[in-house]
């Protein structure tokens, strides 16, 4: 089964970002180009420290980080296929600021670097939230774009506490979800 893809100039749009978050779980992972050292290995995941938000919630401690840098480059990330390693292309984690420009309409400006067209941008997609209100569920948006650096803009709902946290991803042509940038919102 062959996942749709988006070339650079957008003529040919049909997948989503669902699609692109279920591309390993349907086995359309890569393992050919950046597979032998192209390409920088992924940070590899950590689990976060906790904090007890409620007797029943817990959430990822608040980052204090308010800017973070773009990747350089591709990145590679292990997966198996087919009972074997192999490893999948994907963008690298984009810059990211996060600003308030009113209480809960949160302004994520982002960068990516030139790309190879492997692992291109053509989707960012970004989130707020409150992190320390234990009913508080993160607010998404996301934007088709080939650009190298661009805006996205996040209303959070009136009927939950101002946001404190952003973060955003980027995803290839192919599907292939990058690592995340998480950033504390400036006010």
């Amino acid at each position: 089964m062959a996942i749709p893809t988006l070339s650079r100039s957008g003529a040919s749009f049909t997948c989503t970002a669902l699609a692109a978050c279920l591309v390993s779980a349907c086995g359309q992972a890569q393992s050919s180009a950046g597979s032998d050292g192209e390409y920088p290995l992924a940070r590899p995941l950590t689990t976060p420290e906790y904090i007890q938000v409620t007797p029943d919630t817990q959430r990822p401690k608040p980052t204090t980080v308010t800017e973070t840098s773009a990747g350089l480059t591709c990145e590679r990330h292990p997966t198996v296929i087919n009972g074997k390693k192999a490893y999948v292309i994907a963008p690298p984690a984009p810059g990211l600021r996060a600003i308030a420009v009113t209480p809960r309409r949160i302004r994520l400006e982002w960068s990516i670097p030139e790309l190879p067209d492997e692992c291109a941008t053509v989707l960012v997609a970004g989130i707020v939230t409150a992190q320390l209100a234990p009913r508080a569920t993160p607010t998404a948006g996301k934007k088709w774009t080939t650009a190298r650096s661009g805006v996205l803009v996040i209303t959070y709902p009136d009927f939950l506490p101002p946001p404190t946290e952003a973060a955003l991803v980027a995803y290839s042509h192919k599907g292939m979800r990058g690592s995340h940038a998480r950033v504390a919102i400036t006010r």
